[in-house]
């Protein structure tokens, strides 16, 4: 009817929900640092997909300032970037390494556990960046991933032969307290005790 209020611009948020009397209605935003992997992930879009391929591009680049650019857009797509900068790591040099490396622990996705168990391998600056990445998955809600991630970490730390600086990174890293992690972390728990042994004995 005539009387029908029409829905403007205006009466939508940023994420596309409806504002009625002052309440926000529709569904939540997908935050990917939230934990909230139950929920779909959000589909590409054209536009979307290309500017992440720009982005992983960019990760390679000379100038910082682009580098550094494309880090902070690629956490801010989260999730949807992902399997594209996996894919790009492999024909990466070592420095990219370390920068797609650092993309990956700030979105913190399970997906990225089994190339940072690799890059935990190869030694030198890229193991160094691939216990950041571990460790940012030790908050997953997937329980595999987090105890992989943990478990991996503590072989490091306990491997003689591993290389000195990627045991002290282990070591000199922030630890948290058990309370300070998310309840799906082995460190949960109280294992953080554990590990934090473990570290000290690796030194």
């Amino acid at each position: 009817s005539s009387r029908r209020a029409r829905r403007s611009p205006s009466a939508l948020d940023p994420y596309g929900r409806t504002r009625k009397g002052g309440r926000t209605t529709g569904p939540a935003p997908f935050a990917f640092g939230s934990d909230r992997f139950s929920e779909p992930l959000m589909s590409i879009k054209p536009s979307s997909g290309a500017e992440i391929r720009s982005l992983t591009s960019s990760l390679a680049s000379d100038d910082e300032v682009v580098r550094e650019t494309a880090v902070a857009r690629l956490a801010i797509f989260g999730p949807r970037a992902v399997d594209r900068v996996i894919a790009f790591y492999a024909s990466a040099d070592r420095n990219t390494r370390r920068t797609v490396l650092r993309v990956l622990e700030a979105i913190a996705d399970p997906r990225a556990l089994p190339l940072a168990r690799q890059a935990l391998s190869e030694g030198g600056d890229v193991a160094v960046s691939a216990t950041g990445t571990l460790r940012s998955l030790l908050d997953s809600p997937v329980t595999d991933t987090a105890t992989e991630a943990f478990d991996a970490l503590v072989e490091a730390a306990m491997d003689k032969n591993a290389e000195r600086r990627v045991r002290r990174r282990l070591v000199l890293g922030r630890p948290k307290l058990a309370s300070d992690h998310g309840p799906h972390s082995p460190f949960a728990t109280g294992s953080s005790f554990t590990l934090l042994i473990v570290m000290a004995r690796a030194r």
